[in-house]
């Protein structure tokens, strides 16, 4: 689900982004005002927030409605819904905002909600977080973990949907009409 983290952000992308960032747009040469405009990894820009924003929105949508998913599987497989199908999901309910904008301030209420949208989406799946517990001190290394943590989050929702369906699949295989049954013999 999740193609685009960036996980691989290093000091070299860091001393990169400094060393841009000293110079004059005007002054830098045609391909370093192009990588400049289309994003470093060494600073983390409102494209970095837009993308984990986006990331934990399309999470959030998969979460909450992987138990519905499955009992329209189950349904339409002639499987009587079962609490051995359920998942352990908690339901999320968590603001998104998308819509970051190169030079926006973030307060620390935005920050938190950030942290905490992340925290909770690990939860949701029982994904113990790692993290920074706060944006104003993220790190490289913070904003590797940060996306590193949603693609785990993806991994294991996909992998306990995955066990889910195979359950229901696999009692589809072996429905038991009452007449293929020996019944009442001994």
């Amino acid at each position: 689900m999740l193609n685009n983290m960036v996980t691989d952000r290093d000091n070299g992308d860091r001393a990169h982004w400094l060393e841009l960032h000293e110079k004059n747009f005007d002054d830098m040469t045609a391909s370093e005002q192009t990588e400049w405009l289309d994003g470093l990894k060494g600073a983390y820009k409102a494209s970095d927030m837009n993308r984990v924003e986006d990331a934990v929105d399309t999470l959030q949508t998969y979460i909450n409605g992987a138990v519905a998913s499955l009992q329209t599987m189950a349904q339409s497989l002639g499987v009587a819904w079962d609490d051995l199908f359920d998942l352990d999901f908690e339901t999320l309910s968590l603001t998104i905002k998308d819509d970051w904008a190169d030079g926006d301030s973030i307060t620390i209420a935005q920050g938190k909600r950030y942290i905490d949208n992340i925290k909770a989406i690990c939860e949701a799946v029982g994904i113990t977080y790692t993290g920074p517990e706060a944006l104003a001190s993220l790190t490289i290394v913070g904003a590797n973990i940060l996306e590193q943590l949603l693609i785990d989050v993806d991994d294991e929702a996909t992998r306990q949907v995955t066990e889910k369906e195979n359950l229901i699949t696999l009692a589809s295989e072996y429905v038991i009409y009452s007449d293929e049954i020996y019944g009442g013999e001994a």
